[in-house]
């Protein structure tokens, strides 16, 4: 769009329908736990009951909004437009894609401690809110993957983290190599691809607030 002006009411207008509608879904689920009565979910248009809730069986739990679109830094960073209490974590906004792509890596790579990574990933995920800039998920989904420690050193840090490209990349070269579903096209052409080295130094990007404005 030439104007600004209207471009930016676009954004926030889709933001509004896709990522803080799930979000408050979400909430309001969060909130039902936290009153430790079960409780049951309902298909909307049948109105049968999908799953009985019980919160005492429930250790831990994270809030995820999967969108079928990408939103770049609006998604990543979620300070930007987010309405929410001050003192509710951020859930992990993420298009489908880039989901599909992140577990069956880890599938892949990580084998049977996948779920438990995922859920570390979810974890350090989100204190990255309120000082990243980031356009593209999977930046931090191969940061994550190629170098965990400090992965999770950077998250609570205060300041800017700023990813780059190449972060990603393992994720195409993955895709050349094979992801490992059934069924997967070029099979026997992909399994001879071997997978570059990827370099782990990677080392946090500092920007001033004078830096982004220029």
């Amino acid at each position: 769009m030439r104007d600004p002006i209207k471009a930016y009411d676009k954004i926030k207008t889709d933001f509004k329908k896709s990522i803080q509608n799930g979000y408050d879904q979400c909430k309001r689920v969060e909130n039902k736990i936290a009153e430790g009565v079960s409780f049951k979910i309902y298909d909307h248009k049948t109105k049968k009951t999908l799953h009985e809730i019980t919160p005492s069986h429930i250790n831990d739990y994270f809030s995820i909004i999967v969108t079928q679109f990408k939103y770049g830094g609006i998604q990543t960073n979620l300070e930007s437009l987010l309405k929410k209490d001050e003192e509710s974590v951020y859930p992990w906004s993420v298009c489908i894609d880039d989901l599909e792509a992140f577990v069956l890596i880890l599938k892949k790579i990580k084998k049977d401690k996948a779920a438990s990574q995922f859920i570390e990933y979810l974890r350090y995920r989100e204190p990255y809110h309120e000082h990243l800039v980031c356009s593209d998920e999977l930046d931090m989904c191969g940061y994550f993957i190629n170098d965990i420690l400090n992965f999770k050193k950077y998250a609570h840090v205060d300041d800017l983290f700023v990813t780059f490209n190449g972060m990603g990349d393992i994720f195409d070269a993955e895709y050349h190599n094979g992801l490992g579903f059934d069924n997967e096209l070029d099979q026997g052409i992909k399994k001879y691809y071997k997978v570059p080295k990827y370099n782990k130094d990677y080392e946090m990007n500092k920007i001033s607030g004078e830096d982004l404005m220029i």
